[in-house]
């Protein structure tokens, strides 16, 4: 088939290679098959292919499901004869795209020499390999051979004389001056001497080895022998890597977690190449849009004076109104505000903060010491503002930060679920409104469903886009079946099945020095060593003046809070192995009047052995789109998730936005109308084969039918391949926002 090349890899000539090569077939031994082996051509007729990548929409999610590729051969492909093809060898197939060339006909000039080169100067210079074809005839018999940049690509083939001879060499990428070269000095004819050769060159053609269609590994072959013609034919199996994964058992997954984390961690135990998602570090926001600054959320106006050389200052001379900033915001979108307050001079006071409603409320410190609050809010219109209110005649200093947050900073729950690895994939891309797949070169990626379309397919031809394709058929459906208004989510968690460990506590310091760090060392481990793997510890504590409380965090570090008096505080470090998680350090923070120390109260320590856990779903919703429910009646979906709905640690402040009505959110406004909606387009690639390398799962196109035009992801492509057809079928979903 012109259009489209099957390869195998195969061990080198010269070379063993482990688990591939015959005991009899080198001498040469290599370790590995990054250095033994190459892509080679199957070369033989085929009758046929077909290929099936992807998956398909179930309800709300989309279900990835193993690919294969069926060829059917006439002779030639025979694994009784050939060993090297057998089941677990890797192929691939590609698409091959047609370069131009300006070459027709080449007369060379008569070369006295023995030895000469004719360089074929047009071949466009790309980095994909190019296999090259023409047709080339000598006065007398001759060898010929490829190569470019001095470095030869093929062995001698030998060229009868008067006779125009098919020549195909494959050109590496990037070598864009192929040459043929010619020798006749092996074996010369009788009278020949130095008379010079004619040469003559036509019909020049070259096709670009595209990006592979499918990659995958044989899964198994079938020889039928046909006694009336004496002819094999053979059908051969593939299966892309998704089978492996499929096959990939995994219990559960650690947490919580950001979901990038999460599928980093799956992704470990895969058997397939992968890529793993850019992940969010604690203190790393580049993912999300920080907008503080006065010219980025708003001046502060009321009758709190503004230092214009310290334009965070709020000076003394104020009547104690409120001071206020108007911030431009997106209505739906979730966003997390960190207000920041520290008063100069005299005793704590106490202040309010508020968007548009009381927000949170806390007491403001002494000296340099900055207290922060911070929450996170979905705006339901374009500006709120942010209300700040303190008593009179002191002198404050205020901060802001306003922070956007994407959907990349949503967390996973921690899981025990007894499956394979597709299926933790399914629910882990279900979280967090993603998708993954296998690309045509066989690795895993995860896509968040950005960029621009990369075919329009349309019912009528535009000849000034380059993107445009005409499709063949479309199927195209409008079913208030299909639409969902009501969502719930199965979700997928975990517990604890730990134990209470009795631990006598050393007695925790009554009073604690000012300015100097103090530790309570829970117990002690040399009189009562832990048997346990893992434990927690927790403990309630209260103390008499602003304290900050470190601990051992299981992560790694420490960790703290300030507390503050009048209040009891549950303070849990663990699950960790570690010694040091069995102290918290304490420090008095600076100004404590009217004496050196610190009291400290504790109560309720408990100490529990972890580290043993079962699987706790739940199911979370309903959540209901009322107006769409009443007008095309109730239609339910659930879906698999591991959403966290805990307040995991968290560098931005003190817990985690609703996730589950964020996601329920945003598939309602996906899915709870039916639409006219293009499913499947098919399209003949023999028209357009320069389209084909940039289809591949979760890219997105455009689909015009009858004038409605959708913009469309893709789940699923199949391939119809015969020896002068192509035909293309791809499977679509609604894009995501």
């Amino acid at each position: 088939m012109s259009h489209v090349r099957l390869e195998a890899l195969q061990p080198l000539d010269d070379v063993f290679v482990l688990d591939r090569s015959t005991l009899d077939g080198s001498e040469s031994m290599v370790l590995t098959s990054r250095y033994g082996t190459e892509w080679q051509g199957i070369e033989c007729d085929s009758t046929g292919m077909t290929v099936t990548r992807g998956g398909s929409r179930q309800g709300l999610g989309t279900k990835i499901d193993v690919g294969s590729l069926n060829a059917s051969f006439v002779d030639g492909v025979n694994p009784v004869d050939d060993p090297d093809l057998r089941p677990g060898v890797p192929v691939r197939l590609l698409a091959e795209v047609e370069v131009p060339t300006s070459i027709a006909t080449f007369i060379a000039p008569a070369n006295p020499f023995t030895y000469s080169a004719t360089a074929i100067w047009d071949v466009p210079d790309t980095d994909i390999p190019k296999r090259i074809t023409l047709e080339v005839r000598v006065s007398r018999a001759t060898d010929v051979r490829w190569a470019s940049n001095g470095y030869a690509l093929e062995d001698y083939q030998r060229i009868p004389a008067n006779t125009w001879t098919t020549v195909t060499g494959l050109v590496a990428g990037g070598w864009n001056r192929p040459n043929l070269y010619f020798n006749r000095g092996d074996f010369p004819y009788e009278g020949d001497g130095d008379q010079p050769v004619s040469l003559e060159i036509r019909n020049v053609s070259a096709v670009e080895l595209g990006s592979p269609l499918f990659t995958g590994s044989i899964d198994k072959f079938r020889v039928n022998y046909d006694k009336q013609d004496d002819r094999s034919y053979i059908s051969m199996t593939a299966f892309d890597g998704v089978a492996r994964i499929a096959s990939t058992p995994r219990n559960g997954a650690d947490g919580p977690e950001r979901w990038q984390a999460r599928f980093d961690r799956l992704l470990k135990s895969c058997p397939v190449p992968y890529v793993a998602p850019d992940q969010i570090e604690e203190d790393d926001w580049d993912n999300v849009e920080n907008l503080d600054g006065a010219e980025q959320i708003g001046e502060w106006t009321g009758s709190w004076y503004i230092d214009p050389g310290y334009p965070e200052i709020l000076n003394d001379n104020v009547s104690g109104a409120a001071c206020s900033r108007v911030i431009p915001v997106e209505a739906g979108r979730v966003y997390y505000l960190r207000v920041g307050m520290a008063v100069e001079t005299g005793s704590p006071l106490d202040a309010t903060a508020s968007i548009d409603a009381p927000l949170t409320e806390w007491q403001a410190s002494n000296g340099t010491f900055w207290v922060n609050r911070s929450v996170i809010f979905r705006p339901m219109k374009d500006t709120v503002t942010l209300t700040v209110q303190a008593p009179a005649g002191r002198r404050y200093q205020i901060d802001s930060t306003l922070i956007d947050v994407r959907p990349r900073a949503l967390w996973a729950a921690p899981v025990v679920h007894d499956s394979d690895l597709a299926s933790h994939l399914d629910i882990a891309a279900n979280s967090a409104d993603v998708g993954w797949y296998l690309d045509r070169e066989g690795t895993v990626r995860i896509s968040e469903g950005g960029g621009d379309p990369v075919a329009h397919f349309s019912d009528v031809h535009d000849e000034g886009d380059p993107l445009h394709v005409c499709y063949t058929e479309a199927d195209v459906s409008y079913d208030t079946a299909e639409a969902t208004n009501t969502i719930r989510f199965a979700n997928h968690g975990r517990k604890d099945n730990g134990t209470d460990i009795p631990v006598p506590a050393t007695a925790a310091p009554a009073t604690l020095p000012l300015s100097t760090w103090t530790t309570w060392q829970i117990w002690d481990t040399n009189v009562y060593p832990m048997t346990a793997s893992k434990w927690e510890v927790s403990v309630d504590l209260r103390v008499s003046h602003p304290t900050s409380v470190y601990w051992w965090h299981p992560e790694g570090g420490n960790y703290g809070f300030v507390a503050w008096p009048g209040r009891w505080y549950t303070v849990t470090n663990g699950p960790t192995g570690n010694l040091l998680s069995r102290s918290f350090d304490f420090r008095p923070t600076n100004g404590v009047p009217g004496g050196t120390t610190v009291s400290l109260y504790t109560r309720n320590l408990s100490v529990r052995a972890v580290g043993k856990y079962e699987a706790d779903d739940t199911t979370l919703g309903a959540f209901i789109d009322h107006a769409a429910a009443a007008t095309w009646g109730e239609r339910a979906e659930e879906l698999e998730t591991a959403i966290e709905t805990g307040t995991p640690y968290d560098s931005l402040g003190e817990g985690i936005e609703d996730q589950a009505a964020w996601l329920a959110e945003r598939l309602l406004a996906r899915y709870s109308r039916p639409e006219p909606t293009v499913s499947k387009v098919t399209f003949d690639a023999m028209e357009c084969p320069d389209i084909a390398p940039q289809l591949d799962i979760h890219t997105k196109v455009s689909v015009t039918h009858r004038g409605l035009t959708q913009t469309s992801t893709i789940v699923g492509i199949d391939h119809d391949i015969r020896p002068d057809d192509w035909f293309i079928t791809i499977t679509l979903q609604e894009a995501r926002n």
